[in-house]
């Protein structure tokens, strides 16, 4: 049996924690449901079993109904729960399931409340976890 490079190993696995990155294209394999392609998207990233995403749902949803774009709310949430929230809170864009699998692997998204401000072309402008409306603020307007 060979020696294991412990050091090369945890970096390999923490280079794939990452999510993308300011300048990256978001992957064209991910789609993007949106109305008008000359806007900027805004996407959005919540567990319904993390408290303090569940604390600030109403919140956020007020604040991703102001952006001046495309907006889709990605959930851990199931079709019903998803549904439901869409008749509560009348968002007037699409909660989405999608799994925690997915949101790591596909979407890097590693923590949760989290965004990804995205221009027309795909190109990510603005990311990060959400603490605060501030930093719903902050990512939205960043530039």
């Amino acid at each position: 049996m060979g020696k294991i490079n412990f050091k090369e190993l945890f970096q390999r696995n923490s280079q794939l924690n990452h999510e993308y990155e300011i300048g990256d294209y978001f992957p064209d394999s991910i789609t993007l449901l949106r109305p008008n392609h000359e806007n900027p998207v805004l996407l959005g990233y919540i567990s319904l079993t993390c408290k303090s995403c569940v604390d600030m749902l109403p919140a956020l949803i007020t604040e991703f109904k102001q952006f001046p774009g495309d907006v889709q709310l990605y959930t851990d949430g199931h079709n019903e729960e998803n549904e439901e929230l869409s008749r509560h809170f009348k968002p007037g864009f699409p909660i989405l399931y999608l799994s925690a699998i997915e949101q790591k692997d596909i979407h890097k998204v590693f923590a949760t409340p989290f965004v990804y401000r995205l221009d027309s072309n795909r190109m990510i402008e603005g990311s990060g976890v959400i603490h605060s409306i501030d930093d719903l603020d902050r990512i939205i307007n960043q530039n």
